[in-house]
């Protein structure tokens, strides 16, 4: 198990966090066994408190590489403590959630049509008109969507 892994889960079990926090820096060549920690875990969700250069390059290459999609900003106790009352000061934490197959899947159909809708020339910067409802100016696009949201 990797360090930062390691130490994020035992933070979770001192602070009372309701996932684990990764806090400290994590580099992109670490991201294959700390992801697979978390596989090896079968933890579903987790937290990014800590501040870093770089930390929106890792959270793309976490949705990208490894299936996890951003799911908000939520507060979380940071990995230390007051020294004298023990308190756990509270912080603002990126929150990941495992992607399950049936969001990718959705996301693969919105893209899909997005780039067909884009081949046959219509385009996002197209003016709209108060008269004419997005749907009809973005059939595909819009189809793709209604079709994600009942599946």
């Amino acid at each position: 198990m990797h360090l930062i892994t390691a130490k994020a889960y035992l933070h979770c079990l001192e602070s009372g966090n309701t996932h684990i926090d990764f806090y400290d820096a994590i580099f992109q060549s670490e991201l294959p066994e700390i992801m697979g920690d978390l596989d090896t875990l079968n933890i579903n969700t987790f937290t990014i408190g800590g501040v870093q250069s770089g930390l929106l390059e890792i959270i793309q290459q976490m949705e990208r590489g490894y299936g996890w999609r951003l799911d908000g900003v939520v507060d979380v106790y940071a990995p230390y403590s007051h020294p004298i009352t023990g308190v756990y000061k509270t912080i603002t934490a990126f929150k990941l959630v495992k992607a399950s197959v049936q969001d990718q899947q959705r996301l693969e159909t919105i893209a899909k049509a997005i780039f067909e809708a884009r081949d046959t020339g219509l385009s996002w910067d197209s003016p709209l008109h108060n008269d004419s409802p997005t749907r009809e100016k973005y059939p595909k696009m819009a189809r793709a969507v209604v079709e994600t949201q009942t599946t």
